[in-house]
């Protein structure tokens, strides 16, 4: 394949397939894995990065995600929720990380905050008897709240 192009043998057709990808940093190790066919670059690069990040598979995460009409009242409500995580919390391997607007911080009409929990422990289940009781209150300038073990992405 040149600088640009990789070839699939697997197009739609008679024709091999071909991929164009623009970037402004051509030489991110995921394209040098595309480039090469080595899925296993990217995957050895991710790990560590992972690791060294302490996210999932080295940790067990909670998206915690409170939605609201007025911002100001939600973003007061994330922080007074994170203030009580934080005083609840005993296990020394989990962390209540935010607020922090969401990716998507308005959906539909509705403001979005998150917190995260990390459990740097994998092995651990989640000690629910340290997070319940500040979500007792949770809904206070809060709409929604959403409750996420393990979620599969932080959109």
């Amino acid at each position: 394949a040149r600088d640009g192009v990789l070839g699939d043998p697997l197009g739609r057709g008679e024709e091999p397939g071909a991929l164009w990808l623009a970037s402004r940093r051509p030489n991110l190790y995921i394209f040098e894995s595309l480039r090469s066919h080595d899925p296993i670059l990217f995957y050895e690069h991710e790990l560590n990065l992972r690791q060294q990040m302490r996210l999932p598979p080295w940790s067990r995460l909670i998206s915690i995600e409170l939605r609201g009409k007025q911002r100001d009242r939600l973003e007061a409500a994330a922080n007074i929720l994170l203030e009580k995580l934080r005083l609840n919390i005993q296990d020394p391997s989990l962390e209540a990380l935010g607020a922090a607007p969401a990716f998507y911080q308005k959906i539909r009409g509705y403001w979005r905050f998150e917190i995260l929990l990390r459990l740097n422990n994998p092995d651990e289940n989640f000690p629910w008897e340290q997070i319940a009781p500040a979500m007792s209150k949770a809904r206070q300038g809060a709409t929604q709240v959403r409750i996420k073990p393990d979620p599969e992405n932080l959109f």
